[in-house]
């Protein structure tokens, strides 16, 4: 009886495995059928003892009579049965306790046995009635992805990569393999008057399966939206990672940022508006953050990405250099104040130690700081990327941080752009060039990438290719590039031109057009006119705070120069100076 129940049990339980996950029958159904198999073991062993099968039925056992029983002598075989039924009920716990664990990390059903699953969150598409809530639809997708980087055992595609495929009729399976992804999530955001529902399917991109779909409706309220995505990211973990990192995935999970749907819902625009990234849309993205903070001066995101936005609208000369200073530090500080866990408020501490105080090792702790609260922080990556080529000269680490985050952001142009300068900072010139050729061939039309390809062809010693290239781009380039013209002319010979162009910058300058000092001082190095540029770039640091990109080989011409050394040990860079400088 013993031997019959275990074999009957074992065929049941793996024939249930796979029948379960066919139907779709949720973890909790399969663990009871597990316990209910222990379970029901010693009651079969204990009726087999109590009852006999006989040729007229069952009938219960009848008492031994008195004298068959020889303790001297027992039957040889009892020591052998009893051997078999303990170790047959030892497998059969052993093989409950494997199956039991996988719909135990699952919960709901649809486990995926894999090991730190790839996953592509495609971007929402739009389905409200009047179609204009795509920065809504948008910033659904970012909070999922933002709640999930705080689970473990997944490793998810970033944004950046995502945006490529919105609306696009692509098979997933081909989206999947140029993301290297294993699975894709795809779905709809459709908001109403009062409600939201969302429908979502996870698809597995290597079988072609459609593993499960969900429609989830929510009241339009804040508490409404976070738990749906709570749920959504719930599912999503549950399905994916099979083994979850200590504590509920629930208390991993990040609460609603605000107490406010109305300072959330700005805060979704500004959103949208950042990630446009236009000379137009990123003043708008601040005046909606500053909208989200006078709704709910506690929004500790919202000071995150507000200080951001003025840092980037400080880089681009969209302000006067400097003016944004004093609300960077302020909406920096308050950012960590309100939202101390978030990968944001540290990014936005990291650009203050960065563009304004220039305290380089608090930058990096910072960034790295933002990569341990969000793996998948691709802003991060970049800049953690760029502090070690461009600040600390370490061309080799730039380059591991690089590589791996195209692993996350697969057809992110900044990784092109930051490899090319890292190598190009390093005056691997040959390697350099062969970057910007990549860059160039995607889009001829950016001068930027075109006049620093003529460059690095021309420092590599290819003058020829890189003249070429120049005479082919300058019609264009001419009428639009910047100081710095001079300087990709000079390399390739056009000294003549070069000198032209710098005489233009100057007086364009002098009759009050807003040209950087420090990009007058690299033209004029550029020419040879070394006192003059050293003159320039002493201007940029008294008059206008001064550059931290001095590792740059637009310098070579004036770096054994005294008077550069002094701006050098001003920014105190870390690690040495790059080859051939003077002390």
């Amino acid at each position: 009886m013993g031997a019959a129940y275990l074999a009957v049990v074992f065929g049941a339980l793996q024939g249930a495995d796979l029948v379960f996950q066919a139907l779709g029958l949720g973890g909790r159904v399969f663990n009871g059928l597990v316990v209910a198999s222990l379970l029901g073991f010693p009651l079969a062993l204990a009726l087999a003892w109590m009852f006999d099968l006989t040729a007229t039925g069952i009938r219960r056992t009848a008492p031994a009579e008195a004298g068959t029983w020889d303790i001297e002598a027992p039957d040889r075989w009892v020591r052998v049965k009893a051997a078999l039924v303990g170790a047959g009920f030892v497998a059969v716990v052993w093989f409950g306790v494997q199956l039991w664990q996988a719909p135990l990390a699952d919960g709901d059903g649809g486990a995926v046995p894999t090991e730190r699953p790839v996953l592509a969150v495609l971007p929402f598409q739009d389905l409200s009635p009047e179609g204009d809530q795509e920065y809504f639809a948008d910033g659904l997708h970012e909070e999922l992805l933002h709640q999930l980087a705080a689970v473990g055992g997944l490793r998810l595609t970033s944004r950046t990569s995502l945006m490529h495929f919105r609306g696009t009729p692509s098979r997933i399976g081909a989206i999947a393999d140029s993301l290297g992804a294993r699975y894709v999530l795809e779905g709809s955001v459709r908001r109403a008057v009062d409600s939201v529902r969302v429908t979502v399917q996870l698809i597995d991109a290597e079988t072609d399966e459609h593993l499960w779909s969900e429609s989830y409706s929510r009241a339009l309220s804040l508490d409404g939206l976070f738990d749906l995505q709570r749920t959504l990211a719930v599912r999503l973990a549950r399905s994916l990672t099979g083994t979850l990192a200590p504590g509920p995935v629930e208390e991993r999970l990040g609460a609603p940022p605000t107490k406010s749907l109305e300072a959330y819902n700005a805060y979704l625009r500004g959103v949208h508006h950042l990630h446009t990234f236009t000379r137009e849309s990123l003043p708008e993205a601040a005046v909606d953050f500053k909208q989200a903070i006078a709704l709910d001066p506690e929004f500790g995101r919202a000071h995150a990405r507000l200080a951001w936005a003025y840092v980037i609208q400080n880089n681009l000369g969209l302000a006067r250099r400097g003016e944004l200073f004093p609300l960077i530090r302020e909406h920096a500080r308050l950012s960590l104040e309100y939202a101390p866990d978030e990968a944001e408020s540290h990014m936005a501490q990291s650009a203050v130690f960065y563009t304004i105080e220039w305290n380089w090792e608090e930058a990096r702790k910072e960034q790295e700081r933002a990569l341990e609260l969000d793996p998948g922080n691709i802003d991060a990556s970049w800049a953690l990327a760029e502090w070690h080529a461009i600040v600390a000269g370490e061309t080799e680490r730039a380059l591991e941080i690089i590589d791996a985050g195209l692993r996350i952001d697969p057809f992110s142009a900044t990784a092109g752009i930051m490899r090319a300068a890292a190598l190009h900072f390093a005056r691997r010139y040959d390697e350099a060039a062969e970057e910007y050729r990549k860059l160039w061939s995607i889009d001829p039309t950016n001068a930027t990438n075109t006049m620093n390809l003529v460059s690095n062809l021309a420092l590599s010693g290819r003058i020829e290719e890189a003249h070429r290239l120049l005479t082919e781009a300058l019609p264009t380039v001419r009428r639009t590039y910047g100081p710095t013209l001079a300087v990709h002319l000079a390399r390739v010979g056009e000294l003549e031109e070069a000198r032209k162009v710098f005489e233009e910058v100057v007086a364009r300058r002098d009759g009050g057009a807003s040209i950087p000092a420090a990009a007058i001082a690299a033209a004029a190095a550029g020419v040879g006119e070394q006192d003059e540029a050293l003159s320039w770039l002493e201007r940029a640091f008294a008059d206008e705070g001064g550059i931290y990109w001095l590792r740059d080989p637009l310098w070579d011409p004036i770096r054994g120069d005294p008077r550069f050394k002094a701006l050098w040990d001003r920014v105190a860079l870390p690690g040495a100076l790059p080859p051939g400088a003077g002390s």
